[in-house]
């Protein structure tokens, strides 16, 4: 081969390495091929897609799952312009110009938003270095006639919006806020195929409590389903910042607010003025959440648990010291999970749920936790077959019979009267699980904190139900479970779990307890319940 020659394969081995490198790595595509508009007006009319931190969290996030299960199925909660549409938009295009055949279909909830995104692309389009040539190019759809691949736009207004079609992606835009939202995720949702390498994103900022995406997101925290569940904080976006002026200084609840998610003093001053201009803590949450539970918060709403007290006590991490505690929450039927979660002292180690599980597996699983993991009591919830389940156990002697403790969520609380630290005398619980959630709560609150498993679903649970102080005697009423299914929120199994543990006071096993138990407790954080 002459020396022309040879420098003209390498140029085309370069050139073929060059385009693999392309198609194979989007971070790179982007970076070198997009240009987007910034947000910044003063600056340059386009600049160059560089993923930003909630963009490379997000593709990281679907590229574990795309090689763990050959698809994409994603539901992402966001505050107010984090990127994530931008994102999806330009994954999509990335697609639909490396692969043949291939139909992309971005849905939002309304006109301008559509619009908006569809732009995007076609600027995505307009600034190629090298463009693919296309047979159609309107404003509606975009389509490549030597691939046969296309990218198509819509709204969220009409219930057929996408039926008859099959995309093999869909990026849904604002689904939270989209009309006839329940008719699209048995319509287009469902027009995707279950196939290698097909993808659905649902995008969303909150819109309160109810509706079919708050539905699919308590299912994917509950690990029910294909979709993982992604949250992005508002404090995530850069310019939600702002120069600090001279003499600015945090009250007390901003300066706890910082502390809990790590904030500089020029994220807190963007927030306060965001706050002054909303004049609403509620509409802030909403559209600028800083966890995923502030993205369904109903307006006037207060959970019993904070979800600040559980963000805290997910960066942990504590040693448990103690006994072991286990707590178990049975289900048989329907999205409720069986739920068990270990504890000692202020550490929860882990908490793990089944769904549907029979008798005789549910036997099975606590029998061996009782006799790898030794616990020295075992609380199981009378509900959903948990009396059956002890009885049997309960039945084939030690050490089941004296590690396991059967309760009634909806019996007598323990706890009749709060006494406090001056000896004067407040009402208690209504029942045992609300005096449990109530002591779970004082164990979330102790000075020194406590350490939770890290995961949202926890969070999501421990946040769920409300509350309300019966108007006959000022008992503590925590949200049935019944109540919390009427405005759409599913059981909180693996808080019930955790609260288990509090059931009752525990030693260890060589030191087991005889005396009988007070009906009166003290509160607050000295309270026995805090150590154990």
């Amino acid at each position: 081969m002459s020396v022309v020659a040879s420098i003209e394969a390498e140029r085309a081995r370069r050139r073929v390495a060059a385009m693999q490198k392309l198609r194979d790595d989007f971070p790179t595509f982007a970076r070198e091929c997009l240009k987007i508009r910034p947000k910044d007006v003063l600056a340059t009319p386009i600049v160059p897609l560089v993923l930003n931190r909630t963009q490379l969290y997000v593709h990281a996030a679907a590229q574990e799952q795309l090689a763990r299960m050959g698809r994409v199925r994603m539901l992402i909660g966001k505050g107010r312009k984090t990127t994530v549409s931008t994102y999806v938009a330009a994954r999509g295009f990335h697609k639909a110009i490396f692969n043949k055949g291939l139909s992309v279909q971005i849905m939002a909830h309304q006109q301008d938003t559509a619009d908006e995104l569809f732009d995007m692309v076609k600027r995505f389009h307009e600034h190629l270095p090298t463009r693919p040539v296309t047979s159609l190019d309107n404003a509606k759809e975009m389509e490549f006639s030597r691939l046969d691949s296309r990218i198509a736009v819509s709204t969220a207004g009409t219930k057929q919006t996408g039926r008859g079609k099959t995309p093999q992606i869909l990026q849904w835009s604002e689904a939270a806020h989209s009309p006839n939202a329940a008719t699209h995720f048995a319509g287009i949702v469902q027009s995707v195929p279950e196939v290698d390498g097909s993808e659905i994103w649902i995008e969303t900022t909150g819109a309160g409590p109810s509706g079919a995406y708050n539905e699919h997101w308590q299912d994917a925290t509950r690990g029910l389903g294909d979709y993982t569940a992604l949250f992005v904080p508002w404090f995530w976006t850069e310019e939600y910042a702002r120069p600090v002026e001279e003499g600015f200084t945090l009250d007390k609840d901003e300066a706890e607010y910082r502390a809990l998610y790590d904030l500089t003093l020029e994220q807190m001053a963007w927030r306060r003025a965001k706050l002054i201009e909303l004049k609403d803590l509620q509409l802030f949450k909403q559209e600028y959440p800083a966890n995923a539970n502030e993205m369904f918060e109903a307006t006037g709403k207060q959970s019993f648990i904070s979800p600040d007290l559980v963000i805290a006590a997910r960066k942990g991490p504590k040693e448990g010291i103690g006994p072991l505690v286990v707590g178990v929450d049975p289900a048989r039927f329907g999205k409720d999970r069986f739920s068990v979660a270990w504890r000692r002292g202020r550490k929860v180690s882990k908490v793990e749920s089944r769904s549907k599980i029979g008798t005789t597996e549910a036997m099975a699983w606590l029998r061996d936790i009782i006799d790898r993991d030794e616990p020295a009591k075992v609380f199981v919830d009378a509900g959903g077959g948990g009396d059956r389940i002890y009885d049997m156990l309960v039945s084939w002697g030690e050490p089941y019979a004296s590690t396991l403790v059967l309760v009634n969520f909806g019996g007598k609380p323990q706890t009749e009267v709060i006494v406090e630290r001056d000896g004067t005398k407040r009402a208690g619980p209504a029942n045992r699980r609300s005096e449990m959630w109530m002591r779970s709560r004082e164990w979330l609150e102790q000075t020194g904190g406590v350490d939770l498993p890290d995961t949202d679903a926890i969070q999501s649970d421990a946040c769920a139900p409300g509350y309300h102080y019966r108007t006959t005697d000022q008992c503590l009423v925590l949200e049935s479970k019944e109540d919390m299914l009427r405005r759409g929120v599913n059981s909180p199994d693996e808080w019930d779990a955790i609260a288990l543990t509090f059931a009752e006071p525990v030693r260890e096993r060589r030191q087991a307890v005889t005396e009988e138990r007070p009906r009166e407790m003290p509160s607050g954080p000295s309270s026995a319940w805090m150590g154990i």
